[in-house]
């Protein structure tokens, strides 16, 4: 069927397009089985962020959440292991291991935010969260060190519980 001639044809019969889209899409995807094949089959489940760590410079871990209860709660010594093959040139911000865990870090002076995801997780939204986890905390400590997260441990759980449910971020 010609688009131009189903457009004239709406414009004559003054067929809105919110009818005209729910015409095509049943036309066209809720007849189609090879398309809910294809759907269910290549598009993947996006996910949310699994776990949070926050390491000190040797890799110990001084702040972990885990929301999801998919990875180990030593995924961290991966990481670390993983640390190891690069140099400060090399590194890249988004690691994945064998076992199938992605690591989204950021260095802020010696500490490491670490983000853990196992399934299919939109970065800009990881990393977005993680800029925005470090901004409030700069404006809850001033200064991050390592002696400011072990101080306020308890405030750092209640707002990583705030701004995070199931591993989504709640902005």
């Amino acid at each position: 069927m010609d688009p131009t001639f189903l457009i004239s044809r709406m414009a004559q019969q003054q067929i809105n397009w919110f009818d005209y889209s729910n015409f095509l899409f049943h036309q066209l995807f809720i007849k189609s089985k090879i398309f809910i094949q294809i759907l269910w089959i290549h598009i993947p489940f996006m996910s949310g962020i699994s776990a949070i760590f926050i390491l000190d410079h040797k890799g110990r871990v001084l702040i972990s959440r885990n929301y999801r209860g998919d990875v180990m709660s030593n995924v961290h010594d991966s990481f670390n292991k993983k640390m190891l093959e690069f140099d400060d040139v090399s590194a890249k911000p988004i690691i994945m291991d064998a076992n199938g865990n992605v690591f989204f870090y950021k260095q802020v002076k010696n500490l490491y935010f670490l983000l853990v995801t196992r399934k299919n997780s939109n970065a800009t939204l990881v990393f977005t969260f993680l800029y925005r986890l470090i901004d409030v905390f700069h404006e809850y400590f001033k200064e991050i060190e390592e002696e400011s997260i072990k101080d306020n441990f308890v405030v750092i759980y209640e707002l990583l519980d705030e701004m995070m449910d199931n591993g989504y971020p709640q902005y």
